[in-house]
């Protein structure tokens, strides 16, 4: 897997490589940094289709594909952030969709804040 980042008029984005039965497929998507709510809500519905699209989740090493493809959409205090917040404390606890969706929703409200209901 290949990370290329380029410009766009959107933005910064970033365009993973994914290989499936010897077919390179090229999906572009969006870097955050420090910009607006909606684009960080963007990158991550971006995000989201990605790993459902490629179904991730259900192969072989899902959970470093997943997590250092999720970073790469990421940039300065945003990375900075992501970088603290995916650490696992405790040595027996493992990656998994779980803590990744556990991690994101943490991220999430760190640079969102507390929204109201």
């Amino acid at each position: 897997m290949r990370y290329q980042v380029s410009n766009s008029k959107e933005g910064n984005s970033v365009e993973l490589k994914n290989t499936i039965d010897r077919i390179v497929e090229k999906t572009k998507l969006s870097i955050y940094k420090d910009g607006s709510d909606e684009m960080y809500l963007k990158m991550i519905k971006e995000f989201q289709n990605y790993v459902d699209t490629y179904s991730f989740w259900g192969k072989d090493n899902a959970t470093c594909t997943v997590y250092c493809n999720f970073q790469w959409c990421l940039a300065g205090g945003a990375r900075d952030l992501w970088d603290q917040i995916n650490e696992l404390e405790d040595e027996d606890k493992v990656r998994d969709e779980l803590s990744f969706n556990n991690h994101l929703q943490e991220l999430t409200s760190a640079i969102l804040g507390d929204q109201p209901n």
